[in-house]
């Protein structure tokens, strides 16, 4: 017959197992604004960073689900802090499945971009991500209200960089010739490989048709702050341009 103090050993372990669990995870969130859209990616950002992009795509959502899940991210303390997730479970519910319906709408000259905000209007979490050749892209400019630009190296040291895990890399960019850094808010899963069947024909634009509409949603990107007034206002050009 097992003896008692066995049955304890058994249980702190389980335990123990259940809280590191935890450390890794975020209290579930009730109270936040979520938004999800496409913007355009500029073909000069495409040509810096040598993107191909693959889309629209139509992904699975347990696909997406799963790249969410497996975000993470450590804090600048005193020292790096220990690994916890981008998005909570909450956060994964929400938007997982309004990320996979844009990537459907998304062309090649689009990114999807995301927004998290509090009641009181406050930018806890903004990114962007989409599909490129070399894998599956996702970028961190705000978390924890904390900004940051994609390709800025700041000289004191960043308070906050996405940790890559099995299957992902930062990506990294040539900043000077034979200077390649590591842009920590930058996740490639180089574990994805697009399927071409997946692939989707991009949807044929009707001038005119559309116009108002399309014009109504760029306002609200605007308002939203998910896109620059510069790139509102190119857009706009664009749009009243194709009449």
């Amino acid at each position: 017959m097992p003896k008692p103090h066995l049955f304890r050993v058994a249980f702190l372990v389980f335990l123990s197992s259940l809280l590191a669990v935890e450390a890794f995870c975020q209290p579930r969130n009730i109270d936040h604004n979520y938004s999800v859209a496409i913007a355009p990616l500029k073909d000069q950002e495409k040509n810096h960073y040598r993107l191909k992009i693959i889309q629209p795509y139509a992904f699975s959502l347990k696909t997406l689900q799963r790249f969410m899940q497996s975000l993470a991210y450590q804090e600048r303390k005193v020292s790096w802090s220990s690994k916890k997730r981008v998005f909570s479970s909450s956060d994964v519910e929400v938007l997982a499945p309004r990320i996979k319906q844009q990537f459907a709408l998304a062309s090649k000259n689009h990114r999807v971009i995301y927004q998290i905000k509090n009641r009181q209007g406050k930018t806890l979490l903004k990114g962007d991500t989409f599909l490129t050749s070399q894998g599956m892209n996702w970028r961190i400019t705000t978390l924890k209200r904390s900004k940051r630009k994609i390709g800025d190296f700041s000289i004191a040291g960043d308070s906050w960089r996405l940790v890559p895990l099995s299957g992902q890399k930062h990506k990294n960019h040539e900043r000077q010739k034979n200077l390649i850094q590591d842009m920590t808010n930058w996740v490639l899963f180089t574990s994805f490989h697009p399927n071409p069947k997946h692939v989707l024909k991009e949807p044929q634009q009707k001038d005119g048709a559309n116009v108002k509409e399309r014009l109504k949603v760029l306002e609200e990107l605007k308002r939203e702050e998910l896109i620059s007034k510069e790139e509102y206002e190119k857009k706009r050009r664009e749009i009243l341009n194709s009449l």
